[in-house]
Parts: C-alpha cells; structure tokens; sequence
C-alpha cells in the first residue's frame, strides 16, 4: 500500500511544482516517466501478469496460448525468448501502453496533466492496464488514431485500427466511430439512449452471440456486478455528458466525436454489467475517451482552475479506494506491488 502513496506523493508534488518549470510539458513528461516505470518494473501485480510471465518463461500452455494470440503479441515473445529474459516482455507492453497514451493525450488534451490523472483514478484504466496489457496496448492504439478522425482521414484511421487488431482483435470495436463523428444527438435522444440502456442487454447478449461468438462466454452466464464504483461512475459521467452537451460542442466542434464515444461505451457497459467483465471488455475502447473529455467538461465553468484540482484530488481518492477493496478479495491483485528486481 505504501508505494501507492508514494506514486501519489510523486505525482503531487510533480503538479504542485508545475508552475516553476520552464518548460510548459516538464511536469507531464515527468508524470508519464514515473508512471512508465512503476509499469515495467513491476512483478505479480494484475490479475493476469502471471499468465503472460508464464508465457515469457514458456511454463505452462504457453504453445496454444502462442498460437492462439494475435501477431504483434507473437512477436513480443519471440524478442522475449531471444533475449531469455522475461520481463522483457511486460518491458514491451508497458512502453506501447503508455508512449501511445503520452502521444494521444498531448496531440489531443485541453489539459494533458489531468488526463493523466483521469487515466489513472478510473479503475478501468490505468490499473487494468496492469491486467489486460494485450487489450490495453490496442487501447491505447486506437486512442491515437482519434487525430484521423478529426482529420478526416479514413485510410489512416482504418490501418491503425487493423494494427490495433493485430495487438487484440476487440479493438475493432471502435471502427465505427469515425463514421458516428457528424452525428449529433440531442439531449433527450442522449437521455433515451441512457434510459434504455438499462433494458438493453438482451439485445447486445444477442448481437455478440450471433456475431462475435468467440466472445459469447462473457455473456452467457450472469457473473456479478462487475465493479459498483465504475457502474455509478459511468452513470454519473453519462448525466453530465448529456447536460453539457450543447455546451461541449459549443466549446470544440470535436468534442462531438468524446461526446458519441462515452455514448456508445455507456450504452454498452450499463446493458453489459451484470454479466462482469464483459462491460468493460466490451466498453472500454469508447469510455477511455473520458480522460479527453473531463477536461474539456471542466472548462464549461467560470471556476475551472478550482474545478481542475478538485477533480485532481477526487481522481487520487478514486485510485487509492481502489487499491483498499482489491484488498477485500482473497488474493489482491495489486498488493503487495514487488519491483522485479526486489521480488520475493
């Protein structure tokens, strides 16, 4: 738990001194660096690091594991077992999760240190990166690629999404975003859409069955709530999207494209959530357009300077909550954090 607070500690002091640097992105650099490294020198933290070390050291199933996993991952394990080191290879999704996060949320933020921060309060992001490294390093992708969006350059944006496919094939999920960017919903269309959303996972339980069928396992069998903090979290972010909507687009006609994407991801993870996993898994590639829209939502109000750190503290209460129920479980999946270097 200590070294939690410690990264928060860092992180704090890194915002507090941000006015004294000369460099206006100095202290966003230095937040990414230090939350790179607490990435890759981690060991045993996130509930399937295991599963890839035991990849990386060949233990276990790790031929059909191979041969079921998609080329970019291929790859990875291929440098793995050349160098015979196996951290190399949480070395290789951490730096892809997290230079493609740094260049997004630069190209693409009103506020690149709350984006970070956003990143990493929201427990779908930042600490399920330390999971589900193969979906997040393809999240991350296609996060990128919002700028071919705005762009309006198709060619690009559908080859980084096929690139993102080749790190995880769910990143095709976001595919139709690009052609959803003129579409403007009203504040009662967006207001029906959350409604229903609340009755609409019959129909998504059918659409994945019928077309995504690898992925029906996650929504054949009810498997619990899935996280009750991230439920109201989404709704609460949901309400706000829809009360500030006319306002965003007032704001940045591109806020539109944030605007459809916490639509769509709401939409799915609210109608999926009784089945678990299966709402983030199936939301994530949209929802993940949080950490570019609050900032934006912020500088809605004449207070936005008092907005920015409330909303930085409220982001680190949100991260080290999280930290404190994972311990409830039988095996926390981020306590203790080991530094591979120090393990037991």
């Amino acid at each position: 738990m200590i070294i939690y607070v410690l990264l928060l500690i860092i992180l704090s002091l890194i915002l507090y001194f941000k006015n004294y640097y000369k460099d206006n992105d100095l202290g966003y650099k230095l937040n990414i660096i230090i939350m790179l490294l607490f990435t890759i020198l981690r060991y045993d933290v996130g509930y399937d690091f295991m599963g890839y070390y035991n990849w990386a050291t060949k233990s276990t199933d790790y031929l059909e594991a191979y041969n079921r996993i998609e080329l970019i991952n291929k790859i990875f394990l291929k440098i793995t077992w050349f160098i015979n080191y196996p951290q190399v290879l949480i070395i290789l999704y951490g730096i892809f999760i997290i230079y493609y996060l740094y260049i997004a949320i630069k190209e693409n933020s009103a506020n690149k240190t709350l984006s970070l921060y956003v990143y990493l309060g929201i427990p779908m992001f930042f600490l399920g990166s330390l999971s589900m490294m193969r979906q997040y390093m393809a999240l991350s992708i296609t996060l990128y690629s919002v700028k071919y969006i705005k762009n309006n350059n198709i060619l690009k944006y559908i080859t980084t999404i096929c690139i993102a496919t080749l790190v995880h094939k769910s990143a095709i999920v976001i595919l139709p975003l690009y052609f959803l960017k003129k579409i403007k919903f009203n504040k009662f269309i967006l207001t029906f859409l959350l409604g229903g959303s609340f009755f609409f996972d019959k129909v998504l339980k059918f659409l994945i069955i019928k077309f995504i069928p690898n992925y029906s396992v996650y929504v054949e069998d009810h498997k619990g709530s899935g996280g009750e903090i991230i439920y109201y979290l989404v709704i609460f972010l949901m309400l706000a999207t829809v009360m500030l909507s006319d306002r965003l687009r007032e704001q940045n006609s591109d806020n539109n494209i944030y605007i459809n994407a916490i639509t769509i991801g709401s939409l799915v993870y609210i109608s999926l959530i009784k089945y678990g996993h299966a709402g983030i898994r199936g939301s994530i590639f949209y929802l993940i357009f949080y950490i570019l829209i609050i900032p934006q939502m912020i500088l809605c109000f004449k207070q936005y300077k008092i907005l920015n750190y409330i909303c930085y503290l409220a982001m680190m209460i949100l991260f080290l909550a999280t930290i404190i129920i994972s311990t409830k479980s039988d095996k926390s999946a981020y306590i203790p954090y080991q530094i591979y270097f120090l393990k037991n």
